[in-house]
Order: structure tokens, then sequence, then C-alpha cells
């Protein structure tokens, strides 16, 4: 655990509650893995997906706390579950979503969340009328630990912010060639970790939308949040190496956040390398994970992904789409 990391391991195993995941791709495996790993105490995982393959990678002992179903009739008959992660193909998240807090669950649904604006305000009123909440899992994956850097670093100081975010269009990932959602250009794709990072900074506020420009496979936006003009840089080029970074700049100051390395985060200060590495990039599911599943407790501190608090991000998302 870093020192700047709130130590919040013994409050992981207090959820004893049952938990739906729907799906059973690489993300649901992740998610599932993370629930096992971390919260001791949870009571089963009901695994929803025509995937039964996904069993396999788990051993004889975390399959007592698994039940697994083909397709999402079960959830139809009277249950006492609360809780449900949606993490199956983009194009059912909003069906997924709309049956199961018909059906009273709180969700954590992987991005995209929607495909259109009038999805968005279908979700929206159906979970007031049923009193669920619903999160996106964009924000704390890649950044929550942006908001330890500005406790530490960027103080009240005003700061022009620069995003460069780009990938190799064909990028290999643990020896397998990664397939891209060509549904959504890339820009609207990557405003999800953009705004998660800005909102790990500086908290809810509006996005101003100053100019864009949204290609297939690049996009270019300015905006204003907070007093701070904010610009993101993102392509998806063959030649491109992967590269995600963060500039602030001040009047006097210039920090520089290379997170391209999952691993191992490296920060520059007026071009100096700083001695500090973050490296729990890949760490942070389990700190969204427990605001998700402790949410009335935790209401007031990081759940920016909370959809009645992103309506800005919505609108923004899906104006480019215009």
């Amino acid at each position: 655990m870093h020192k700047l990391f709130p130590d919040l391991e013994k409050k992981f195993n207090k959820f004893n509650n049952s938990i739906v995941v729907v799906g059973g791709g690489r993300w649901a495996l992740i998610i599932i893995q993370e629930l096992l790993l971390n919260f001791k105490q949870i009571k089963e995982i009901i695994i929803i997906t025509n995937n039964n393959k996904i069993l396999k990678n788990f051993s004889n002992e975390q399959k007592k706390k698994i039940k697994y179903f083909n397709n999402l009739d079960f959830i139809k008959k009277k249950h006492n579950h609360k809780f449900a992660i949606v993490a199956n193909s983009n194009k059912d998240h909003f069906s997924t979503s709309k049956l199961l807090i018909q059906n009273g669950l709180n969700l954590l649904v992987e991005k995209p969340l929607v495909e259109n604006i009038k999805e968005y305000k279908d979700l929206l009123k159906l979970s007031k009328a049923n009193k669920c909440k619903i999160f996106v899992s964009m924000p704390f994956y890649f950044s929550y630990y942006f908001y330890f850097f500005k406790k530490k670093y960027l103080k009240n100081e005003k700061y022009n912010i620069y995003f460069e975010w780009h990938d190799e269009i064909n990028e290999i990932r643990n020896g397998i060639l990664k397939k891209h959602d060509f549904s959504i250009n890339y820009l609207q794709d990557t405003i999800y970790h953009f705004y998660g990072i800005i909102a790990c900074l500086y908290g809810k506020g509006e996005i101003i939308q100053d100019s864009s420009i949204n290609k297939k496979n690049s996009g270019y936006l300015k905006v204003r949040y907070k007093k701070n003009i904010i610009y993101l840089n993102c392509s998806r080029k063959k030649k491109n190496k992967r590269v995600r970074e963060i500039t602030f700049k001040s009047k006097f100051k210039k920090y520089v956040i290379d997170y391209s390395n999952d691993n191992k985060i490296k920060i520059f200060h007026n071009g100096k390398k700083k001695k500090l590495n973050f490296n729990f990039c890949q760490k942070t599911l389990k700190f969204q994970l427990y605001y998700f599943l402790n949410f009335r407790k935790t209401e007031s501190r990081f759940l920016l992904n909370d959809v009645s608090k992103i309506n800005n991000l919505i609108k923004l998302k899906f104006n480019m789409n215009k």
C-alpha cells in the first residue's frame, strides 16, 4: 500500500451481501477476481453469461461462492439482491441495465453506459422511480491516484491541463491483439477516463466546451472546468506508441505525469524526475468496488461516477456526436 493511499483493507471485508455480475469477458473476469480477493465475506457472486468457459478460471474453493446462469431470466423472479455489475457487450448495456433497475438493483456499469441521450434519460428516470443508483465504472480504474497527486502537489494554484492519450491501433496486451470497438469514435471513448481524472482532481463541476475536433480515430477537445483550461488530444494511429500523459502548467510550475506504463507512474517537476513513483494504477479497482458496494456510507466521498453527477459529461459526449 502506498503511503499516500488511505488504508481501507480492514473495511473491504465488511460487505457480506450477494452481488450479480453480468458478462463473461475479460472485464467481467477481472471484476469477479477482485471481488473474490478483497471481499472475503461476500455471500455469493451470481455470474450471468452464456460463456460458461469463464468458470475454468476459478478454483474449486472459489466456486463455492459462485452461482452460474446463462441468461437474465432468474432476476425476474423473487430475489433479495441489491447490487449488480454490468460488464457484457457494449450494445447490451442499456437493455441489461434497464431490466436490472426495474428489478430494484443498484448498478455499476462498464463504460459506455448508453449509446444515445434518450437511453441515458430513460435510465435516469427509471433509477429515480425505483430508488436505485447507477454508477459508471470509468473514473477510478485509471484516475483515483490523481486525487492524491492533487493533495500533495497542486495545492490551490490554478493550472492549465494538457492530456495526451494515444494508443497504437493494434495494441498488444498479454500477447493478444486487443479488439477495439469502432462503433464509438476515439474521443467519445476516451472522454470517460478524461472526465474521471479531472473529477478526481477538482470535484464535481460543469464542463464548458470551447472547441473540439471529433474523428473516427482521433480527437481534440478544449474545455473550461472550474476556472481551469483543459486540453485533450487523443489518437489511435498505427505508428504511435502507447502514450498516457498529463501536463499541469501554471505561471511558475510545470508537472508532468507519465502513466503510459500502468505499473510504473513517473512524475516530473520542471523537467526533473521526482523520486516518487506511483505504481498502483492497476490496483485501484478494489477502491472503486468498495465505494460502490458501500455507497450509502460513502456518498460524500469519491462517488463522482454517480450518473446524477455526470449529466454534463453525458451531454458533452453526445453533443460531439452531432
